[in-house]
């Protein structure tokens, strides 16, 4: 899903976020507890205290500005309306004449502290939060099917949508992904199956499966490796969408028995060469790939300080990588090389 109106929805919300945190306005003027510590003899200077204090009229100021915007734009006032909606790029700009680092710290924090209980919220109601910034919300629904994971989320909208925490924060759903491989924005593998549609508010389902695989902790690596890499993460990801899909028509889907085939699967990706539909191999096995990979790691070095950005970044701080021993550590991190294949995480819905 996209977030937005995050800090404005923060600055209208900031005496409901400082609640939910068990404090009050008056003493946390918004913003972090100063720590303190006796053993260290740690005082908090009087900048430190100051800096906070010395915002609470202007945070009034932009809560008062907020609310009236809010107002305007139930009237259907579409000047308020845009004027809502680029809130925190007008506060965050250097070059705007309102810009204030203080003031601009103050409210990144309360946006902080929204998108956590945001997250919280999800967690309570039964989803599960993958990745969480201020424009961007990754969760599992932890549903099996589609339509289940679908109701999910409407009704995560609407629940949202009542509660006065959240009521400003704009909820859009973007992408809705069959299984999803995930690490952090920079590296993931999914199979999208539905995408929202903005002007018809619908989902738009797709006939075909679309994979898409994004890793940048391979870009140092040469592209002959890199492609193998995600070809066999994309296979591993086809094969277990297909299980998935066949069981869910068949209604004999059952959890442990997916978590054993994932398990399975990833043995025999192991051990045997890659082949399409037609019984051809395609690509080694990982074992395989390993051994040819070891066998080339000088020459394979060689190109890869030539032919990436990162590898000649690391020839110039005179880091040596083995490339063989690198794609093994790749594959472990994403769960495709474990020893124990029963602590595979399961794939987000």
């Amino acid at each position: 899903m996209e977030l937005g109106n995050i800090a404005a929805a923060s600055i209208c919300q900031i005496n409901a976020i400082i609640e939910a945190e068990g404090s009050s306005e008056a003493i946390n003027y918004g913003t972090d507890s100063i720590s303190m510590s006796v053993q260290n003899k740690f005082v908090p200077s009087e900048s430190q205290v100051n800096e906070a204090a010395a915002v609470g009229k202007a945070l009034t100021v932009l809560k008062s500005l907020c609310i009236k915007l809010l107002e305007a734009m139930k009237k259907g006032d579409e000047y308020a309306d845009q004027l809502f909606m680029n809130f925190q790029r007008w506060l965050f700009d250097s070059q705007s004449l309102m810009y204030d680092p203080a003031l601009t710290q103050m409210v990144y924090t309360l946006m902080k502290k929204l998108c956590l209980l945001l997250v919280c919220e999800i967690n309570q109601n039964g989803g599960r939060v993958l990745h969480c910034s201020f424009n961007r919300l990754v969760f599992s629904t932890q549903h099996k099917t589609v339509e289940e994971a679908l109701g999910f989320v409407e009704s995560l909208r609407k629940s949202m949508d009542r509660k006065l925490l959240f009521h400003a924060v704009n909820l859009i759903p973007y992408r809705l992904s069959q299984s999803t491989v995930w690490m952090d924005p920079f590296n993931f593998a999914r199979v999208d199956c539905a995408k929202w549609k903005m002007e018809e508010k619908s989902w738009d389902f797709l006939e075909d499966r679309k994979l898409r695989c994004e890793f940048r902790m391979v870009d140092a690596f040469p592209t002959q490796v890199q492609n193998m890499f995600k070809g066999m993460l994309a296979s591993y990801m086809v094969e277990i969408t297909t299980f998935k899909e066949k069981r869910l028509k068949e209604k004999k889907f059952d959890r442990q028995e997916f978590i054993t085939f994932c398990g399975d699967y990833l043995q025999h990706l192991s051990d045997n060469p890659r082949k399409d539909e037609e019984g051809k191999i395609i690509g080694n096995s990982i074992m395989g790939a390993v051994e040819i990979l070891h066998k080339e790691r000088f020459n394979l070095y060689d190109e890869a300080v030539e032919s990436s950005a990162v590898g000649k970044m690391l020839k110039f701080m005179d880091i040596r990588f083995n490339v063989a021993l690198e794609f093994v550590k790749a594959m472990a991190e994403v769960s495709l090389f474990r020893p124990k294949i029963g602590a595979i995480p399961h794939c987000a819905d």
